[in-house]
């Protein structure tokens, strides 16, 4: 899939020190993983910068998903046999993949989102890929993390990755970008009020800058009125629990020694 079938041209900023990162793809036996918050602009700036170079395969998975068939659907490889794809199959497919470029390795950008029934990324989906990437040599991969958290839940694997990490705009990079999109001049309060995440300027200067940040606030407060008042499953998750560990927290900042026990101290001392 193209960037530009999915975004305008003035919904699309270069991250230069990715773009940069990416020109390494296949000249060393590691796979990209591509870190940052949601909403940052990973895929677009990943996509944007592999734009124009053949071979690049976008696939999206999940921790529940079977790589191999993933892979294969994203080929538009019928589902019949798609379904039934095992790594096996699936290096054949790539074997001649390559064979067929003339030695020149496809780029699999994967992104992985996080299942909404786990907290994991799906490991053995990354053994497949390190495999058919660095053991094979068949691909070049690029894993994109969907959520900042992401990187604490792939293998320990460093010497074979290589990680990139994609934070929100600098301010001046912000205002570049809020250009391309037309949006007023006034921006102080938005950055603010709301930050300078991609995502964020961009609902912001769809939805007019007054009107985003009055959503902002409306669901800060309410994050808050939840946490001091909800009930939780235990007296130690409950509402008046957290109100209290602030209020405990906002009267001991400041004080060199917050802990009143004496035995401790003549312990350590």
């Amino acid at each position: 899939m193209e960037l530009r079938e999915a975004l305008k041209k003035e919904e699309i900023m270069a991250r230069p020190g990715l773009a940069e990162a990416l020109t390494l793809l296949g000249g060393e036996k590691e796979y990209m993983i591509v870190e940052g918050p949601r909403g940052s602009g990973k895929t677009t700036g990943v996509l944007l910068a592999l734009s124009g170079k053949p071979g690049v395969l976008r696939v999206k998975m999940t921790s529940e998903a079977v790589a191999c068939v993933e892979i294969a659907k994203a080929l538009r490889i019928p589902d019949g046999v798609a379904n039934a794809m095992t790594q096996t199959m699936l290096e054949d497919v790539l074997h001649k993949a390559k064979k067929a470029a003339k030695g020149a390795c496809p780029t699999i950008v994967v992104e992985f989102n996080r299942n909404a029934e786990s907290d994991g990324y799906g490991k053995e989906q990354v053994s497949v890929l390190k495999e058919v990437c660095v053991d094979k040599r068949l691909v070049n991969v690029v894993i994109v993390l969907s959520d900042a958290d992401g990187a604490f839940a792939m293998p320990k694997d460093h010497a074979r990755q290589r990680k990139i990490w994609v934070d929100d705009f600098n301010e001046v990079d912000a205002h570049t970008y809020l250009d391309k999109l037309g949006a007023p001049k006034l921006r102080d309060e938005l950055f603010y009020q709301a930050g300078t995440r991609a995502v964020t300027l961009f609902a912001a200067a769809k939805e007019g800058f007054t009107k985003y940040i009055a959503i902002v606030q409306g669901v800060a407060e309410q994050e808050i009125r939840e946490l001091i008042k909800v009930e939780g499953p235990t007296d130690k998750a409950s509402g008046p629990a957290f109100k209290q560990l602030i209020i405990d927290l906002l009267e001991n900042t400041g004080n060199p020694n917050p802990n009143p026990n004496p035995n401790l101290l003549t312990q350590t001392s």
